[in-house]
């Protein structure tokens, strides 16, 4: 009877759902418990990996604010650190400070929340920017910034890469190329004609008429005093402003993107321009005078250059032959021809040569430099009496593309067929260019020429890795 009733309650299955509903339920409770724990997880990660994307792009930002900076204000005014928090949201920060080294490579003081002040002039910045979010302190990313520093001078010099003080007519292709976008400006004080496929990156100002043919274009905007005139397939992609005259287009397709201002009429089809048109509306011409060179040899001096003078151009020219590396100005006090007719120096390091007379580079001849990049001023006419001072290049007389050449004198510059100048500034009393020159400008500091700001060329930028 006992083991009847131990194998009838042994066959019993009742009770068996409690014991599957517990395992069950355990089982539910284990994945919620893990799902909990992942989504956790997972929103955690996601906050840290958006603080890590915020933190790159408020370190970024802090460099961003250090590029806009230099070239803002004159050296003796760069902080020398900056803090600042980014109207962003969530809200995110950035610290940065910035080393700024002489032409030697020697780190000039410049201590946190000061300015740099009269301590040197910086050729080389280099920026540090750490970027996180506010609200917490981890990730913290850092970027990083190296840039070569060239102080562009206050006056005409800066903003332009060719000042002519007369009129300017430039022949077919010739293509003025910017340093920094559409920033390769043309300033003459008489009138400007482009010709066929004639291309200006930037704006052209012209103390007379402007005229454009056949396919030539202006990147940027056309100022004259003068009347402006737009014939056959060319176009201005800025704005258009005669200050006391007339401007016609002679075409029936878009000529100038911008608006159109005349101080008299506006002479156009309807789809010619493709801002606002404003007809009899004078303005006052914005004009400048030529430009002086400022010759202050102890501001050469203070920059690290070497100066010599020469009373004839025989012995500046054979010292310029023996010269080998290093900053050097020569000075030619006299109205004689500086003469390259075969015989053309290699040049190691940066020249400036100040002459009262003149410059002549025979055919096939070449400015050759070591391959690095050379600042070179070619200064003529400077005593501006009347004699010698043109600057002649011959036919296929170059400058190797590691100069960049600053030309200056009252009188001619006159670039012979197939002559090349790759970068720098032409200001001039007159301008001669062959057909399909090229140059693209690029400012170059004049020592002694106050209140400039710097022109920037950034050597890197990347993330520094921190822990």
């Amino acid at each position: 009877m006992n083991m009847r009733r131990i194998r009838d309650r042994l066959s019993d299955e009742r009770g068996i759902a409690v014991v599957v509903a517990l395992l069950v339920s355990m089982v539910v409770v284990t994945l919620g418990i893990t799902s909990v724990t992942l989504a956790i997880h997972n929103s955690e990660q996601s906050n840290y990996d958006r603080r890590r994307v915020q933190s790159i792009a408020a370190a970024e930002a802090g460099v961003n604010w250090y590029f806009t900076h230099l070239q803002s204000v004159p050296a003796a005014q760069y902080s020398c650190s900056k803090n600042d928090v980014l109207p962003t949201s969530p809200s995110s920060q950035f610290e940065a400070v910035v080393t700024f080294y002489d032409v030697s490579g020697t780190p000039l003081p410049c201590a946190a929340g000061s300015v740099l002040g009269a301590v040197g002039s910086p050729t080389h910045a280099l920026i540090h920017s750490e970027g996180r979010s506010t609200t917490n302190a981890t990730p913290t990313r850092t970027m990083e910034a190296y840039v070569e520093l060239s102080t562009v001078g206050a006056g005409e010099f800066g903003g332009v890469s060719i000042y002519v003080n007369s009129s300017l007519t430039l022949p077919s292709n010739v293509k003025v190329f910017g340093r920094t976008g559409n920033d390769g400006n043309v300033y003459s004080n008489g009138n400007v004609v482009l010709k066929g496929n004639d291309i200006i990156s930037g704006d052209v100002t012209a103390n007379g008429s402007v005229t454009l043919d056949n396919v030539a274009q202006v990147k940027r905007h056309v100022v004259a005093s003068g009347a402006i005139s737009l014939r056959s397939s060319t176009q201005i992609l800025g704005n258009a402003t005669s200050s006391t005259s007339s401007i016609t287009v002679q075409q029936s397709k878009l000529a100038i993107v911008g608006d159109a201002r005349a101080g008299t009429t506006i002479t156009a089809g309807g789809g010619t321009i493709g801002g606002v048109r404003i007809p009899s509306s004078p303005t006052p011409f914005p004009s400048k005078p030529f430009p002086a060179f400022p010759w202050d040899p102890s501001a050469w001096i203070g920059n690290g250059y070497t100066v010599s003078t020469f009373a004839d151009c025989a012995s500046a020219k054979t010292f310029i032959a023996g010269l080998a590396g290093g900053k050097n100005v020569v000075r030619i006090e006299a109205d004689c021809d500086l003469n390259y007719s075969d015989d053309p120096p290699v040049l190691t390091g940066d020249l400036a040569i100040v002459s009262d007379g003149s410059l002549t580079m025979g055919n096939n001849t070449t400015w050759a430099s070591d391959g690095n990049l050379r600042n070179l001023y070619l200064v003529f006419g400077h005593d501006n009496d009347g004699g010698l001072c043109n600057i002649t290049f011959g036919n296929n007389a170059t400058i190797d593309p590691g100069y960049l050449t600053f030309f200056h004198t009252p009188c001619t510059v006159n670039m012979g067929s197939s002559a090349v100048i790759l970068e720098g500034q032409i200001i001039s009393g007159t301008l001669i260019l062959k057909s399909g020159t090229g140059m693209t400008y690029r400012p170059l500091p004049i020592p002694g020429l106050a209140g400039g700001t710097a022109a920037e060329d950034i050597v890197y930028i990347r993330e520094v890795v921190t822990t």
